[in-house]
């Protein structure tokens, strides 16, 4: 009698542990999988443009286009914050007016 309920227990103790990972895979795993969504167009050989709920249009920021001085794209620097040398080459940290993350050193001219 008691191996039956030993049994059971561990049974239950399985079913339970089984039940945890499966709520634990689906938390992690829900967002990533979205859609599917309606094709509007190919761009090239290996990717394509999709036609994304009206829910999903704030969340991806583009980037603002270059301005054109004299004929040439230029984009807008936010800030200078730091400054390096590099193999004898001086390098500017740059903020980029409209990119939240996206610094980048460049060398001088």
């Amino acid at each position: 009698m008691l191996k039956v309920k030993k049994q059971k227990e561990l049974r239950r103790k399985r079913e339970r542990k089984e039940e945890s990972k499966e709520m634990n895979i689906q938390i992690k795993l829900g967002q990533k999988f979205i859609g599917p969504f309606k094709i509007s167009g190919i761009t090239s050989s290996v990717a394509c443009r999709l036609k994304l709920p009206r829910t999903m249009k704030g969340l991806i920021a583009l980037p603002p286009e270059p301005v054109l001085v004299d004929g040439q794209k230029q984009f807008i620097v936010k800030e200078i914050p730091d400054s390096r040398n590099r193999r004898n080459q001086l390098q500017y940290l740059i903020k980029w007016q409209g990119y939240s993350s996206e610094n980048s050193w460049e060398p001088s001219p």
